[in-house]
């Protein structure tokens, strides 16, 4: 991190999550190392930490930006720049069961959790910084988008991001008021999205949506058809193989489909444990029929069974698998077919491999 004048939030948080990325793709530990010295800056001593004390065991992490020659601070409570240092702690404690990593984790979400009636509006959306609604945290150094508007809706931009580091925090704490808050936030910001009145950037919308579908309420899995038609939104992110969308040691298992070229049929992960693998297919492409699709285990589990699951009802229908491969690690099965936009949502059941 920068000097004492300066706090980077933000670049303190994308570069430790690229960190954390390349230390599970590599297993090298000075990636692992690098990335524990945040704690040198959101738990280090005022004035160059990262953190304001809201109470004895709350923090609220700061964003970033430059501290002026009257100790003002430019975005000191914006919402998405506190969530986002929280994911990263959880990442971090997820890799390294980090005590101290844990305590600053678990005063983040205390200062965040306290805040909730004030920063998630009844409708759901969440605001973009504590200073539009409490004029006693504004400063003379607030950007100019936040003085004058210049990002139109930007508290539905921010609802979306928001709620996606929200629910990779919740993998961790396990706080049911963080779980209800998101699914008030998504609800909310669909229904003015199909209404043409919200929007988010970059491909958040898709990963968030399908991480909502794993973590809080599989019907969530519904949206991801409607939000692929726009293709700036494509990614390889929630195919579920980057740090950024699977627990540790959890990527999504390769999933392919055999035979076919591009039949714009793709994988979405949507959640995985040890015990279930969960994923979605979605055609974004020409109505396609008997697709053969092939998952293989890995080197800790094994499939047995799959199950397809219709996300508005939760209806479930068995699906017959054919076993390849010397030791039995591949297995594969028909999709009777997928009409364009349309999802289907199966459960693969895992085990642990025997040795």
């Amino acid at each position: 991190y920068l000097p004492p004048e300066h706090y980077q939030g933000y670049a303190t948080y994308i570069s430790t999550i690229f960190l954390l990325e390349a230390y599970d793709a590599t297993g090298f530990e000075r990636f692992l190392d690098a990335a524990r010295r945040v704690k040198g800056f959101w738990g280090g001593e005022p004035p160059q930490n990262g953190y304001t004390r809201e109470a004895e065991d709350e923090y609220w992490y700061r964003h970033m930006g430059f501290i002026d020659a009257k100790g003002n601070t430019d975005e000191r409570h914006v919402v998405n720049a506190h969530v986002a240092a929280l994911m990263t702690l959880a990442m971090l404690y997820e890799r390294t069961a980090d005590d101290e990593v844990l305590d600053l984790l678990v005063k983040g979400v205390k200062g965040f959790r306290t805040k909730i009636p004030l920063i998630q509006k009844p409708s759901g959306q969440f605001y973009y910084s504590i200073s539009q609604i409490d004029p006693s945290l504004e400063r003379d150094s607030d950007p100019p988008y936040l003085k004058s508007n210049l990002i139109p809706q930007i508290e539905d931009v921010y609802t979306v991001p928001t709620s996606y580091r929200l629910m990779v925090v919740n993998r961790v704490v396990n706080d049911p008021e963080i779980t209800e808050a998101v699914r008030r936030a998504l609800t909310y910001w669909w229904t003015r999205f199909r209404e043409g009145k919200a929007s988010t950037y970059r491909s958040y919308a898709v990963i968030t949506f399908a991480l909502a579908a794993g973590e809080i309420d599989l019907a969530f899995a519904s949206a991801i058809p409607t939000l692929l038609k726009d293709r700036d939104l494509y990614t390889s992110i929630y195919r579920g193989y980057s740090s950024m969308l699977a627990p540790k040691g959890l990527r999504a298992l390769r999933t392919i489909i055999l035979g076919l070229g591009n039949t714009g049929v793709d994988v979405i992960y949507l959640r995985r444990t040890e015990k279930e693998y969960l994923f979605a297919l979605v055609n974004a492409g020409h109505p396609a029929k008997a697709l053969r699709m092939e998952i293989e285990g890995d080197e800790q589990q094994q499939i047995s069974g799959i199950i397809e699951i219709d996300p508005r009802n939760r209806s479930e229908k068995r699906v017959t698998l054919r076993r390849r491969g010397k030791l039995l690690e591949k297995v594969s099965f028909v999709v009777d077919g997928l009409q364009e936009y349309e999802l289907k949502v199966y459960s693969a059941k895992l085990r642990r491999r025997r040795r």
